[in-house]
């Protein structure tokens, strides 16, 4: 694919399907360029078409590869398409925990990304959860020394730090029951 093809859902349709009658026997030869050239495809997407193609697709194999793909794309895009897809419950914690390790490798997220990733922490506290998004906020104060300035990195702080006291207190409150019986 070259860089002046410009990305369509159809192209994206054809790629799942390739890499799905690539693997139908296991895994050949083509299966890691093509999951790579999803990749790159997926990048070039936007939210909504990442979530419509997701919710279009019948095949498990191919869901399975989007599954896979989207937290290696690393755009605003794909991490609001993963929350999108975890809000619908279309895939478990674990899945999700796996998708935001993945994106903690991630080198230069976006503050896009940062607001997305808010999100995925507002249903409780999740230890997996916090640590991937805390790395993900890690590496994007590293290319932004004024990053404590930023109301993604100062609401993430706040967030974090209630979420900590709260986590203490009611671990304190069940020591002190336990002590009194």
């Amino acid at each position: 694919m070259s860089a002046e093809t410009p990305v369509t859902e159809s192209s994206v349709w054809n790629t799942l399907m390739q890499l799905v009658t690539h693997s139908k026997l296991g895994v050949d030869s083509q299966v890691p360029k093509l999951f790579d050239l999803l990749i790159h495809q997926l990048a070039g997407l936007g939210e909504q078409q990442l979530v419509k193609i997701f919710d279009q697709l019948q095949e498990k194999h191919a869901r399975k590869y989007m599954l896979d793909a989207l937290p290696l794309v690393g755009s605003a895009g794909s991490v609001q398409a993963m929350y999108q897809i975890y809000a619908a419950r279309e895939v478990s914690r674990d899945e999700l925990e796996s998708w935001l390790t993945a994106l903690s490798f991630h080198k230069q997220p976006s503050l896009e990304i940062l607001d997305t990733l808010q999100l995925f922490m507002q249903d409780g506290y999740h230890p997996k959860t916090w640590l991937a998004v805390s790395s993900v906020v890690h590496s994007y104060c590293r290319l932004d020394p004024a990053c404590a300035d930023t109301p993604q990195v100062h609401s993430y702080h706040v967030c974090t730090g209630s979420r900590r006291w709260e986590s203490l207190a009611s671990r304190l409150q069940e020591n002190s029951k336990r002590l009194l019986w």
